[in-house]
């Protein structure tokens, strides 16, 4: 009798490690950004942030240092890194500019490098 309860806890107990391991999904890759900034028709200046959104909730930020762009395609330039999980596959990214809502979106796709010419209209700049 001893055996058989030995036998069935260990049986339970790998039952809820294999159900645990399905459970948690691995990491996903985060979707990054770069590519054109405009204001007005205009190359932003250098300092203008720039927010990503999915489900408006902040997921990532970038602030230029180059007026006219954000971030850069090459391996080593920096990029707006947009977090997200394996529930955020195919979900809409919202970009605002100085927190202005930009005139482009994209989707989320974990691990895309993607480029994306961001503009919006209407934001006035003091410099």
């Amino acid at each position: 009798m001893t055996r058989i309860k030995t036998a069935l806890t260990i049986f339970i107990a790998f039952l809820f490690l294999i159900s645990t391991a399905k459970a948690q999904s691995p990491p996903s890759l985060p979707a990054s950004f770069y590519g054109s900034l405009t204001i007005n028709n205009q190359p932003a200046p250098i300092g203008i942030v720039i927010i990503a959104k999915i489900d408006n909730e902040d997921r990532g930020s970038i602030t230029t240092n180059q007026a006219g762009s954000y971030g850069g395609p090459n391996g080593i330039d920096t990029k707006l890194i947009v977090t997200g999980s394996g529930q955020d596959e195919g979900k809409k990214i919202t970009f605002f500019i100085n927190e202005k809502e930009a005139d482009q979106s994209a989707i989320w796709h974990s691990g895309d490098v993607l480029k994306l010419d961001l503009s919006v209209q209407g934001l006035i700049i003091v410099q």
